[in-house]
C-alpha cells in the first residue's frame, strides 16, 4: 500500500495505491488493486472533496469498479489527535463482473454515500482509527453496501505496526457471491 500527498494552502491532493497478490499451490487466489486520486478543499475543520477510483477484486469476481464522485465532510469533534467526522456525497460507479469464463455482467449506478471517520488515542504511541461507508443505490434504495474498517496502530516513530479488519456487506450482490465477507490484516506502515 502506498499513499503520497501534497498540501498547499487549503488544498490537499492524495494518491493512494494498494495491491494484493496471494497464490497457493500455483493457483492465484488474489491479484487485486485499489487506486484513488483524491482532492480536498479545506473549509476550516470541514472540507469538500472529489475523487476518482479504480478497483479490481478476484474474490468478488470484479474485473473492475470505476468511481467518480464528490461530497462534503464535516468535523463534529476535534481535540488533540482525536476526531469524529461525518461526510455525505454522491458518486457514479461502473462495474464489470466476470460470472464465469464466458459470461460478464456490466453494472452502472449512482450511489449516495454516507461515511464516518474517527480516531481515538489509546496512549502516546497507540491509537485506533475507524472508517465506515454506507452506500445507497439511488435507483433502488434496497441495494446498499456497508464497509467497516477499524485499525489499531502502535507507532515506533517512523514505523507503525497495525492490525485491521475489513468487513463488507452488500444487500443485493449482482452475481452469486456471499453478501458479507471479512478480512484480517497485520502490517507495517512507514512514514517518510
Amino acid at each position: 500500500t502506498n499513499q503520497i500527498g501534497k498540501k498547499f494552502d487549503r488544498n490537499l491532493i492524495r494518491l493512494l495505491f494498494n495491491y494484493e497478490y496471494i497464490s497457493e499451490n500455483n493457483e492465484v487466489l488474489a491479484s487485486d488493486y485499489t487506486a484513488q486520486l483524491r482532492y480536498n478543499y479545506s473549509l476550516g475543520n470541514n472540507s469538500v472533496f472529489s475523487f476518482i477510483q479504480s478497483q479490481k477484486s478476484r474474490a468478488l469476481s470484479l474485473d473492475h469498479r470505476n468511481l467518480i464522485g464528490g461530497g462534503y465532510r464535516h468535523n463534529f469533534y476535534k481535540k488533540d489527535e482525536n476526531y469524529f467526522d461525518l461526510s455525505v456525497g454522491v458518486f457514479y460507479e461502473n462495474e464489470l463482473y466476470l460470472k464465469n469464463t464466458d459470461e460478464e455482467l456490466m453494472v452502472d449506478n449512482y450511489r449516495l454515500s454516507l461515511s464516518s471517520f474517527f480516531m481515538f488515542t489509546v496512549s502516546k504511541k497507540s491509537f485506533i482509527t475507524t472508517s465506515i461507508y454506507y452506500q445507497i443505490n439511488t435507483d433502488n434504495i434496497e441495494d446498499t453496501r456497508l464497509f467497516i474498517e477499524p485499525r489499531w496502530y502502535y507507532d515506533f516513530n517512523n514505523i507503525a505496526v497495525y492490525i485491521t479488519t475489513q468487513i463488507r456487506h452488500h444487500t443485493t450482490p449482482y452475481i452469486d457471491i456471499k453478501k458479507t465477507d471479512s478480512e484480517l490484516l497485520v502490517g507495517l506502515e512507514f512514514n517518510l
